[in-house]
């Protein structure tokens, strides 16, 4: 499948993507608004995927709790992106997307927790703005320095992202923050209360949405209430009145944000959301009934991401199951097209992009608890391409876009208590056989569920350790300790320590030592 260009994508998600491609550079290279708005968590535009391993690009150590999702965007106008994210009960921060280092930071007290923050151009000056929340305060600062705009005191804070739309049809964006008893907007430039709808109310995982579901030139607002029974509600954009509401099936307390597209090119959005307990479901947004729904396994706790994964030119719906640890990819219509296992539980919408450059997207999920790792995947048929524990576990979703300038994609994604991880491809991994000395380590299946090969190859004979460490550096076991002679060697890890025991599900990393040449890869048993 090869990637479409701007007009086919315009296609492929009909009407509702044009305000976007009309919008500026800058908007294109960010994340303007929540994760789980479907413009978001498609194609990523502004770079190029390189093939190579993957490799750190720069790693900024944190010391508490974080659910945020990082946002990119150019906040000092020097064409790199910076990357934005807050670190509960330490401080919302703007790191330079080049080497880490802090542009500036705003502190947060030892009892507040942070929403993922939003970036966008809330007074059409042409520079961007960040919006989050604190336990008690929705906050705007200024892009570039960090310092505020404004503020307004918000109730009921549950770690709910606020988001951005126009909802006057003015050309300039409004802040909408949904809590547990009502759902306001806020002038975007002075942060003045324009209205609130009591009732309406945010759950876990679930922040408010708007879009400009029937076109008229202003966004309406998805959000859900509880009283008297728990229903997805649609509300006016322009006053926050109630358009329709729809019965939450088998609800639950974590229902997710709701995402938008064309899914039957019909030149209007569809509304995409799931139940929270195990549905995944489709409506019209003219009277919210729903057109369709698919029974999941398990419960869902981030939005479903929308894209077009095979060049069909329709998209196609990706959502992660939490406690049944897989990724799921649907059509259109409902019908499974692959699943594939993720390691630990998903809670973050993933990311995608053709990262590797091959012309087929890449799904990039972070996972974990209780430890953390970053998978890819080939969108197109699920596959695992490439994995990485980390200490710590994720929480939030990962971003994507060209951090150093050198128009390849880079990523970002958080560990919680333990760092803030850069990614970028090295060109050097192209191709390990290719490689003077490479022992052309490789591993499989993997992940594994009772054993694994891995197979290496000598290019002369030598000393040669073969041996499988925890991600902490322990080491569990080793497989080979002695001379080796040339040519190609296969060893099996059964999943079992140095004494024989099983060990427990996680990401392992197998490491060969022969000579002076030393080459690792990651191993992930599923127990």
């Amino acid at each position: 499948m090869k990637l479409n260009n701007l007009t086919s994508l315009t296609k492929a998600c009909g009407i509702i993507l044009l305000p976007l491609i009309l919008l500026s550079s800058l908007a294109l290279a960010q994340w303007p608004r929540f994760h789980g708005n479907s413009l978001n968590t498609g194609v990523v535009p502004g770079a190029e995927g390189r093939s190579g391993t993957y490799t750190d690009l720069w790693v900024f150590p944190i010391t508490n709790y974080t659910n945020s999702s990082p946002a990119l965007a150019d906040l000092d106008g020097d064409g790199l992106l910076e990357v934005v994210f807050a670190v509960n009960a330490e401080a919302l921060y703007a790191l330079n997307g080049e080497v880490g280092s802090i542009l500036w930071s705003y502190p947060l007290t030892e009892t507040s927790n942070s929403s993922s923050p939003v970036i966008n151009d809330l007074d059409g000056d042409g520079k961007p703005e960040v919006v989050f929340a604190t336990a008690d305060t929705l906050i705007v600062l200024q892009g570039e320095s960090g310092i505020i705009i404004w503020s307004q005191p918000i109730d009921g804070f549950i770690g709910i992202s606020p988001c951005t739309a126009d909802l006057d049809g003015d050309g300039t964006p409004e802040v909408i923050f949904t809590g547990t008893e009502r759902t306001s907007a806020f002038d975007g430039e002075t942060g003045a209360v324009l209205w609130t709808a009591e009732g309406y109310i945010a759950n876990d995982y679930g922040s408010a949405v708007a879009e400009d579901i029937n076109l008229g030139g202003s966004a309406e607002v998805m959000a859900c209430t509880w009283q008297p029974d728990p229903t997805f509600c649609l509300l006016d954009g322009t006053n926050g009145s109630l358009i329709w509401s729809t019965p939450i099936p088998a609800p639950w307390i974590k229902t997710p944000a709701a995402a938008f597209a064309d899914l039957d090119m019909d030149g209007y959005p569809e509304i995409v959301s799931c139940s929270g307990d195990n549905d995944l479901i489709v409506m019209n947004p003219d009277d919210g009934s729903i057109i369709w729904s698919v029974d999941l396994p398990g419960c869902v706790y981030s939005s479903p991401c929308l894209v077009d994964i095979n060049g069909n030119d329709s998209l196609e719906i990706i959502v992660g199951i939490y406690f049944e640890e897989e990724l799921h990819a649907y059509t259109c219509t409902g019908e499974l097209i692959w699943k594939a296992s993720v390691i630990y539980y998903p809670l973050g919408t993933p990311a995608i992009a053709d990262v590797d450059g091959d012309g087929i997207l890449e799904i990039i999920q972070t996972s974990g608890y209780p430890n953390g790792a970053v998978q890819i995947f080939d969108a197109e048929t699920g596959v695992m391409e490439w994995v990485r524990g980390f200490p710590g576990f994720a929480a939030s979703s990962p971003a994507i876009g060209d951090l150093d300038g050198d128009g390849f994609y880079d990523f970002v994604f958080s560990s919680n208590y333990a760092f803030i991880y850069a990614m970028t491809t090295d060109p050097l991994g192209i191709d390990p056989q290719s490689i003077n000395g490479s022992l052309g380590l490789r591993t499989a299946p993997n992940p594994f569920v009772s054993s694994a090969s891995i197979i290496f190859e000598l290019s002369e004979p030598g000393y040669t350790s073969v041996q499988v460490f925890d991600l902490s550096g322990r080491m569990v076991c080793s497989l080979a300790e002695s001379e080796l002679a040339s040519g190609q060697h296969s060893f099996v890890w059964d999943g079992m320590n140095q004494n024989g025991e099983s060990v427990s599900s996680g990401v392992y990393i197998c490491r060969i030592q022969s000579g002076d040449i030393s080459e690792t890869a990651s191993l992930c048993l599923l127990r």
